[in-house]
């Protein structure tokens, strides 16, 4: 078969031709493939994911014993609690029968 490829040249340089044809097609495809996965790699590390926390945390507690931790701006007398100063906070109360009031302030519970 290669004598009778040296007897034709031009078979031999059509055989040449396809073999660097095929390569360069297959080295493209590997080039391409290459820098697709790169990108993706990258683009996976630049991401990041979000969390929601579309409940605000309280900062203030009324112990279910009385006591106010988280702010000074409460005062307690008995089972009322008195907010004695503007304060945008969250307040969350565990004691049973509390009564929380303002004193010249503007208090807005959220619902």
């Amino acid at each position: 078969m290669s004598r009778n490829l040296y007897k034709h040249p031009f078979r031999l340089m059509k055989r040449l031709v396809r073999l660097m044809a095929m390569g360069k097609k297959t080295l493209l495809a590997a080039v391409f493939i290459s820098a697709l996965l790169v990108s993706m790699l990258l683009g996976c590390q630049v991401v990041k994911l979000a969390n929601a926390n579309f409940e605000p945390q309280p900062s203030v507690y009324i112990e279910p014993d009385g006591n106010v931790t988280g702010t000074d701006k409460i005062i307690q007398d008995g089972n009322n609690y008195v907010l004695t100063a503007d304060a945008d906070i969250y307040i969350c109360v565990l004691r049973s029968n509390a009564v929380l009031t303002e004193q010249d302030t503007r208090f807005t519970p959220s619902p």
